[in-house]
């Protein structure tokens, strides 16, 4: 007896074992039978179907296997056993549920369920009103909406079973109580990898739920448990809505996009024992919800958020500091008056508290550094913030100071939501996404004396519905929209600040912001406009000066006033080219006044600054000096420099340095401007060649003079690594392992390789662009694999490997490693392959698809060449390589996947009449306009899957090529096709 007859008596055991209970309290005897479904058995089944109808309720229903296209109804009690989940396979043919469960005590173990209809109900496997199923071991893929779903079912168990992938649902209960939910593998599903709805009592532990575009999602369901699991790389990790009385313990959820844990008007949950990190917004974000528990949880690059507009919302929770963020406590006070927040905090959060100090604190990578919600009279000073998503973030909190803080966040820095008479000053801020300071239906607050710069991709100061701030001696520059941007707002004052070098607009008043006072302010070098007003009436705007803006002002409306009369006079524009010869309300007197004599139009509309100042009133600042002391150091293909900042700022910070670079000594030309930063790399240079450098810094009031020179001449890199091939590994091809040739500086000599990185993309760039880090590798490693990248990865992956020196310099191969996946489904399929495998054997080439034919097409000789796989003998076919295109007969839908190098330069050779021929380039944008430019090919057809019997269509000129695809093409002559991948 074989070791695979042995292994299908013990699932027979086990699973006649698992049942033995069942029929103990089952109404009506049951005849322990096996029926057999396929295989070469006398008497066995061809149809799983008509084995359950002939079977009595405790029989067993064995399938060997192959596919069976059919929708089974197991609608008696009994066991349905596959021999292999992954080549046991129940196909749909997309109507209706591959397996519909309608009695009580059925186990299903050992199949793969697919193709299932397009309703929202069809399923891989259905449990229909039932109770007490046990369904495990199988893999419910490609079912479109769920791979398995309880409806009104309870009491059963849904355990180790997996992949899941390309269905809209990876485990669905609907109305259904007290089941288990374990040890399943829930991947790339379109909505939840589990949702649960109308359903309590679930236990739901040890699962893998990753990739999807939502892990778990809990509506108006109570009581559930959720342990154990492991959610990664979703939308929202968590998500428990209306739902109250649960517990979610002991999960790992890392990397998800959104929320690790969101809790949306859903009372009294426990969360604890967690790990949560690098989650993309908050590890837990309490909404709307009262009394939580939280406690033991660890957060790494996280935190808590809370939000609600209701005090309870804040103040019922328990989060104690057995809550930790990034090994730091979290202090949650709620209710306290009074008191100092102790050192060294990972997280605090005051939630009605009164008279609080939150100082010295250096917090960073969590939620909010400080999250206020219903907190008044409360003092956060001091403190430096690094990497939140949020530093300071006021929620209905009114009278806080929030003063001497900084930090570059994620974020929004500083955001104000319905709170008032706050004071903000002496702050300093940048975030990598969004706006230093955010006030929305805010009122009556001091933003004073702040800096707010380097938001990349918002504004420095926003103000959003709200009224009656006072804006005064704050510096916003260089960010990525404007200086400050003011919407729906009215009655602010904007007083004295420095708006300059943003990207937009230096002052931005929109949609109804009327009344607004706007007096003193330098603005400058803004790149769209300096002071822009639109759809807003009534604003006061005078004695600003604003420079050298690429347009200096713009209002659409003739209700603003841009002067304070005479003789206070309007604004200094650098750009006004009047006299001021006269003076008087007319300037119709001779005598200068400082005034000029003629007006300043406003792009726009009608306005006019009447009486435009000939010099500023408030101080200008000068050019700075050169920066001081550059230095170049060269190394492998770039060039570091750093310098000192100039002896002499010129009265205003330094917002920016310029880099110019030449060839020759005095040749420089400008590179690259790099922000406030005293160092940069100089990157994608030639070895041997010498670069000279020059470096000026630019503040308010403009670029200054330029630095010494300085230069530096690169050290030829390392030699570089040269891929040699990349396979399909691992017992089901799930893994990708790629070989390459060692460097020849290897270990030795003055170029050392001391280890290998290894690069890898989704995408193709053939100079690695883009490309992340996957691993480094000790000198002298030749090979690595990639675990789980395989065949059941849907995702294409590019690698590249680089030698790193002694001194840090890389030299990447010049070739890349790959492998391509493409998915096809059951029946014929016209294929090709982009890449340049180890093996191009047809049997290799098609190792991953289960099918039953292949066909070549011999263009030269005009012959066929066929291969059947039940056939003992080949019929010719050899090896096939990345120019050819092949026929199969898939029998199962299947992922073609291909591991290679990726080819530089293809050449076709094609013969007149017809060929049959791959695309092996991975440009996206290749037309049939450009084949036949190429070739002269005068009519080309593809694959279409819904024209039988051919499966051709031809193509069209707005058609591109696409890799993995293979076409027919007929040419009048013969010639030669040259395609790249450069």
């Amino acid at each position: 007896m074989n070791s695979r007859d042995v292994s299908k008596i013990l699932i027979v055991i086990v699973i006649v074992s698992t049942f033995s209970f069942a029929l103990t309290i089952l109404p009506e005897s049951a005849r322990a039978a096996t029926h057999y479904v396929g295989g070469v058995g006398p008497g066995n089944y061809t149809t799983i179907q008509s084995a359950i109808d002939a079977a009595f309720p405790g029989d067993t229903v064995y399938v060997y296997n192959g596919t069976y296209v059919e929708n089974v109804v197991v609608y008696k009690t009994l066991n349905l056993t596959g021999e292999d989940r992954n080549t046991t396979i129940i196909d749909a043919n997309r109507s209706g549920d591959a397996i519909l469960v309608t009695a009580d005590w059925v186990n299903v173990t050992g199949f793969t369920a697919m193709m299932t209809g397009f309703a929202t109900s069809d399923s891989g496997i259905m449990l229909d009103s039932v109770q007490n199923c046990y369904i495990a071991n199988n893999n419910p893929s490609h079912t479109n909406w769920n791979s398995i779903y309880l409806r009104y079912s309870n009491n059963n168990t849904i355990t180790n079973n997996v992949n899941f992938s390309d269905n809209m649902y990876g485990i669905r209960l609907f109305h259904s109580h007290y089941n288990t939910i374990t040890y399943n593998n829930a991947s790339f599903t379109y909505g939840y990898g589990l949702r649960v709805r109308f359903s309590d009592n679930n236990t739901i532990s040890h699962n893998n739920f990753s990739d999807n575009d939502n892990g778990i999602e809990v509506f108006l369901s109570f009581n559930n448990t959720i342990s154990n699991n492991t959610i990664s790389k979703f939308g929202k990790g968590i998500d428990l809505t209306y739902s109250s009385r649960n517990r979610i313990t002991g999960n790992i959820l890392y990397h998800n996009y959104g929320w690790g844990i969101i809790v949306y008007q859903s009372d009294n949950n426990i969360i604890d024992n967690n790990i949560a990190f690098s989650n993309n917004w908050y590890a837990i974000y309490l909404r709307e919800s009262r009394g939580v528990i939280i406690t033991d949880n660890a957060f790494r690059e996280d935190g808590i958020f809370i939000r609600g507009n209701l005090v309870e919302h804040w103040n019922t929770h328990v989060i104690d500091i057995s809550n930790t963020a990034n090994g730091k406590p979290i202090y949650y006070w709620k209710n306290v008056t009074g008191g100092t927040v102790p050192s060294a905090a990972g997280q605090v959060i005051l939630a009605n508290c009164t008279n609080v100090t939150v100082e010295n604190q250096n917090i960073s990578d969590t939620a909010a550094g400080v999250l206020l919600g219903f907190s008044s009279y409360n003092m956060i000073a001091n403190n430096t913030m690094w990497e939140n998503w949020h530093s300071g973030y006021f929620y209905r909190s009114d009278n806080n100071t929030f003063v001497n803080n900084s930090g570059t966040e994620i974020y929004y820095s500083i955001v104000s939501y319905y709170s008032h008479n706050n004071t903000y000053e002496e702050n300093s801020f940048s975030s990598r996404y969004g706006v230093g300071i955010d006030f929305d239906r805010s009122h009556n607050n001091t933003i004073h004396n702040n800096t707010f710069f380097e938001n990349a991709e918002g504004s420095g100061i926003r103000l959003i519905r709200a009224f009656n701030n006072t804006v005064t001696n704050n510096m916003a520059y260089s960010n990525y929209y404007d200086g400050i941007s003011v919407g729906y707002s009215c009655n602010n004052t904007i007083v004295n600040n420095t708006f300059s070098s943003n990207r937009l607009d230096g002052i931005s008043l929109g949609y109804s912001s009327n009344n607004n006072t706007i007096i003193g302010n330098l603005v400058s070098i803004n790149k769209a406009t300096g002071i822009s007003i639109a759809s807003s009436v009534d604003n006061m705007v005078y004695h600003n000066n604003i420079i050298n803006n690429t347009e200096q002002a713009y209002d659409d409306s003739d209700a603003n006033q841009w002067d304070n009369g005479y003789p206070s006079g309007g604004n200094y524009w650098d750009d006004y080219n009047g006299t001021d010869d006269m003076n008087g309300p007319n300037q119709d007197i001779p005598g200068s006044d400082g005034i000029g004599d003629t007006p300043y139009n406003i792009t726009g509309g009608p306005n006019q600054d009447r009486y435009p100042l000939m010099s500023p009133l408030i101080p200008m600042p000068t050019l700075p000096s050169e920066p001081q002391n550059l230095q170049a150091i060269g190394g492998g293909q770039q060039v570091s420099l750093s310098w000192d900042q100039p002896a002499s700022t010129g009265g205003s910070p330094v917002i920016n340095y310029r880099i110019y670079r030449g060839n020759a000594s005095g040749g420089e030309t400008f590179l690259v401007e790099v922000g406030n930063m005293l160092s940069y790399v100089d990157g994608g240079l030639t070895a041997g060649q010498t670069y000279y450098y020059q470096v000026s810094a630019v503040n308010f009031a403009g670029e200054g003079p330029l630095s010494n020179e300085a230069n530096a001449t690169l050290k030829a890199p390392p030699g570089s690594p040269d891929m040699i091939s990349a396979n399909l590994t691992g017992f089901w091809y799930e893994d990708v392992t790629i070989t390459w040739a060692l460097s020849s500086d290897d270990g030795a000599g003055q170029n050392s390789v001391v280890g290998y990185e290894i690069y890898r993309n989704t995408t193709f760039d053939p100079n690695g662009l883009g490309y992340g880090l996957l691993t480094s590798l000790p000198n002298g490693t030749a090979s690595y694999t990639d675990m789980w990248a395989g065949e059941p990865d849907m995702a294409n992956y590019f690698y590249r490997t680089c030698a790193l020196d002694n001194i840090g310099i890389r030299s990447c191969s010049q070739t890349q490693a790959a492998k391509f996946t493409r998915y096809i489904v059951r029946g014929l399929n016209l294929v090709s392959f982009p890449l340049i495998p180890s093996d191009g054997d047809v049997n290799v080439v098609l190792q991953t698809v289960h099918h039953d034919i292949h066909w070549l097409y011999d263009s030269p000789n005009h012959t066929w060449k066929s291969s059947v796989k039940s056939k003992p003998y080949s019929q010719g076919l050899g090896s096939m390589n990345n120019t050819m295109g092949m026929w199969v007969n898939v029998t199962t839908n299947s992922n073609f996947t291909v591991a290679g190098i990726v080819p530089t330069e293809t050449t076709i050779y094609l013969k007149a009449g017809w060929n049959l021929i791959g695309f092996p380039s991975f440009n996206s944008t290749y037309s049939l306009v450009d084949l036949k430019a190429q070739t002269g090919a005068t009519r080309v057809e593809g694959y279409d899957a819904s024209a039988p019997p051919y499966f051709l269509r031809k193509l069209q000129d707005s058609d591109t090529l696409q890799a993995g695809q293979g076409y027919w093409v007929y040419l009048t002559q013969d010639t030669t096709w040259t395609l790249t991948n450069t």
